[in-house]
């Protein structure tokens, strides 16, 4: 029983026991699985890759083959082409039509065989084929049999095949990219191939040249004038470089086919359009024919249009006003008579530096008469005006307005000061080789002062116009400044060069002054042997003179010269107008007077007899004695000495100096005589003075005259009446008081705001002779700002158009 009884209570697993341990395997199971998925996966993407460049290295290494060693032509062209299947017969997609894909080419020509490796890609239409992708190797015994070979498949899965041959003829590189793609696995090929054989440029055929076009296309041309037309040559960029080495031949025709004789092309593809030509659309046709492979032709035509306008202008082009100031502007419309009596339109004044224009400025769009208002900002070239045409608002001149509290405010002028010789180390030969340097210097009546934006104004650049190589600008040894810089021309010799100076007066105020600087010929290889006219400077001022030296001429190479056997002239000084005859080598004497003004003293040093005569009014302005000596046309020796009279006229003189021997010319260089200039002696641009409890301010002012030499001068005589106007004015009246220190000889104008001087008294200042201008101001005066202006008083003319400002600070104020 009890046997029994344990036999009934083994009752064996229950149902969940049972699930449990099912579950467990399950997933023992699962993992086993996956593990054993994702190995095989692995596997076979591996495998897959693996293959895929296998495929790609085998097919790129037998291409390489076949590049390296080609011999006579290689080509690359992409086109549209029809597909081909593993026969070489046309390949078909689902639906049975013949497939037209995108087809490229490599042509390799050997001297015995030609190979040509084709690659199809994908159908134009987007319809799926069987031989897609797919790079088919085609060989023959000619290039010609090639169109009947069989293809023998090379490589499958090519998503792309391009060949780069731009270097192949020049430097025997050809580059070689394929990229390719099977399934989600891609692979890039890129090699670069060097060629055994150099490829004959010459032989080079023009096959694989895709397309020729003309630009503009159908472009609209005015009667009477000018377009450049252009072409555009698209293929192989090799063919394409080639082909425009021989370039292309233009033609013009009438599209109605009759005769062009009113129209033109030259060979550079410019259509002059007759002004009697046909108006109307689709009139002439311009043909452009390649010179390489004459099959390549092109065309456009062209619209012409009647001419309504020829030109546009208005005047003036740049004017400066002051504030309150009108301005009558005028125009010249050059047209057909319907757009000449249809006129302009003044548009409205526009403000063009960033600031709010006043109200009260504007101009009237029929009568052009623009009028400044009293509180509009001041600003250099601050305000456009536009001028447009009526008959086609195409057609618009531009004029621009400085604003200005007084004239000349904004204002500058380059000088040139001593132009002088310096040696320096040729980089390319070694040699010591003489060049040219120039000082400079900015005269400008701009107030140094701090900016809006915290900038310390003016700030000045400087540079060479045109072709700046060869050119340095430096701090100049004596007295540097912002305002001066010394220029080094070095190798540069024999030309006009022009000097422009940027000056910004302001965050948004900019003037350009320039000066044109003749830079003489030297001819100097070698600065140790090559004879050359040397001086401290080739700057000649008015009642001054220059010493000059025949650098080089006797040496140990050349014992033989003399001294005495030098002559010295001035070739232009009557063209220039400063001679009355032309001096010839064996001139020794000294003209008389005014018949010469500029010369020479004689070999000893020596000037001529003293000049007792009477200066005309015609040339001063008013009557003069001459107080100076008589020149010579001609001077001998090595070293001479050239002069300039103080009488001559404040205009720019260059004159061209000569050193002659019996053998004919041995040197030449170029002489300034400047324009005159005023310049302050003590180097300052503006002047502060404070009010105080005087009933008046005396303040003594040194002027100096650029290319003039002050006092007794070279010539050693008496002072010279300098014919020099000083002027004192403001925007109002001036204080009773406010005037001259020698107050007999003060013109006061009608409203009071200006006053006049003649400016004649002698001075020193650091020791050094100049004028003094002493002006007085009153304490009760109301202008804030006065401004000193000189005054040619033979031409009335402003010396620069520059003003230089005094500021009249109020009691006690700090100067600024």
């Amino acid at each position: 029983m009890k046997n029994i009884r344990k036999k009934m209570e083994n009752k064996g697993f229950t149902l969940v026991e049972i699930i449990v341990c099912l579950a467990i395997m399950t997933i023992v199971a699962g993992s086993v699985g996956a593990f054993i998925v994702a190995g095989n996966n692995s596997y076979l993407r591996g495998n897959k890759e693996l293959t895929l460049q296998e495929e790609a290295q085998l097919a790129a290494n037998q291409m390489i083959d076949l590049i390296i060693d080609v011999e006579k032509d290689i080509k690359f062209t992409k086109t549209t082409g029809t597909a081909v299947d593993l026969d070489g017969n046309p390949a078909k997609d689902d639906a049975g039509n013949e497939v037209q894909a995108r087809v490229n080419e490599l042509l390799l020509v050997n001297n015995d065989n030609a190979y040509m490796i084709r690659w199809q890609g994908s159908s134009n239409t987007g319809t799926e084929y069987e031989n897609a992708n797919q790079i088919y190797l085609y060989e023959a015994a000619t290039e010609a049999d090639l169109a009947t070979a069989a293809p023998a498949l090379m490589a499958e899965h090519v998503s792309s095949f391009q060949v780069n041959l731009s270097e192949a003829r020049s430097k025997r590189k050809v580059m070689l990219n394929m990229l390719f793609a099977y399934q989600d696995k891609t692979y890039q090929i890129s090699e670069t191939i060097k060629l055994r054989n150099a490829l004959p440029e010459d032989t080079a055929e023009h096959i694989w040249l895709e397309s020729m076009t003309v630009i503009p296309t159908n472009p609209t041309v005015e009667q009477g004038a000018t377009k450049r037309f252009d072409y555009e040559l698209k293929g192989e960029p090799e063919a394409v470089a080639l082909a425009k080495k021989q370039g292309v031949s233009w033609s013009l025709s009438r599209v109605d086919g009759t005769a062009c004789d009113k129209s033109s092309i030259n060979n550079k593809g410019t259509v002059s359009v007759g002004a009697e030509e046909t108006i109307g659309n689709d009139i002439l046709r311009v043909t452009c024919v390649l010179n390489a492979d004459p099959t390549f032709t092109a065309t456009t035509t062209i619209n012409v249009k009647q001419v309504e306008i020829k030109s546009l202008t208005l005047s003036p082009e740049y004017v400066e006003l002051l504030r309150g100031e009108t301005q009558q502007y005028t125009y010249t419309l050059v047209g057909s008579p319907a757009a000449e009596a249809l006129g302009v339109t003044w548009s409205n004044v526009e403000r063009v530096d960033g600031y709010a224009k006043s109200s009260g400025t504007s101009i009237d769009p029929v009568t052009g008469l623009l009028t400044i208002a009293a509180d509009e900002r001041a600003g250099v070239r601050a305000l456009k005006v536009t001028c447009t045409a009526n008959a086609d608002n195409s057609w618009k001149a531009y004029g621009y307005v400085t604003v200005t509290k007084a004239r000349g405010l904004y204002d500058a002028t380059l000088i040139r000061d001593a132009l002088k010789t310096y040696t320096y180390n040729d980089p390319v030969t070694g040699k010591e080789k003489v060049g040219w340097c120039a000082d400079l210097e900015c005269l400008t009546g701009a107030v140094k002062a701090k900016g809006s934006d915290g900038n310390t104004y003016p700030i000045i650049t400087w540079e060479v116009a045109g072709n700046p190589d060869g050119y340095t600008f430096e701090e100049t040894a004596k007295n540097p400044s912002i305002y001066r810089q010394c220029l080094k021309c070095s190798y540069n010799t024999g030309k006009t060069i022009r000097v422009i100076a940027t000056v910004q007066l302001s965050p948004t105020d900019f003037i350009y002054p320039d000066v044109d600087i003749v830079i003489p010929e030297l001819n100097v290889e070698d600065a140790t042997k090559d004879p050359y006219i040397d001086s401290s400077q080739f700057v000649l001022n008015r009642n001054g003179k220059i010493d000059v030296t025949l650098k080089n001429y006797i040496t140990k190479d050349h014992p033989e010269r003399k001294a005495e056997d030098v002559t010295w002239k001035i070739v232009n000084d009557v063209e220039v107008g400063l001679a009355v005859a032309n001096p010839t080598l064996d001139n020794k004497g000294a003209d008389k007077g005014m018949d010469r003004r500029v010369g020479f003293a004689n070999a000893a040093g020596s000037l001529g007899d003293y000049e007792d005569t009477m200066i005309p009014e015609s040339v001063l302005g008013y009557s003069a004695p001459a107080y100076t000596r008589n020149l010579y046309a001609t001077t001998t020796g090595i070293n001479a000495s050239m002069y300039a009279k103080w009488y001559i006229d404040f205009g720019k003189y260059e004159l061209k100096l000569q050193a002659w021997d019996k053998n004919g010319l041995i040197a030449e260089t170029y002489v300034l005589i400047p324009a005159c200039e005023f310049y302050f002696s003590d180097g300052n641009r503006s002047y502060d003075i404070s009010q105080g409890s005087n009933a008046s301010y005396y303040n003594v002012y040194y002027v100096s005259i650029y290319g003039y030499d002050h006092g007794r001068g070279a010539f050693g005589h008496a002072e010279k009446p300098v014919p020099l106007v000083a002027v004192i004015f403001a925007d109002k009246k001036l204080g009773d008081g406010t005037t001259f220190g020698n107050a007999q000889n003060v013109v006061t104008n009608a409203d009071g705001t200006e006053r006049r001087m003649a400016v004649h008294e002698p001075g020193y200042l650091n020791g050094k002779e100049t004028y003094v201008v002493p002006v007085i101001i009153d304490q009760k005066e109301q202008n804030e700002e006065l401004y000193l202006k000189f005054v040619d008083s033979r031409s009335g003319q402003t010396m620069g158009n520059r003003v230089t400002t005094i500021f009249w600070r109020g009691k006690n104020e700090t100067q600024k």
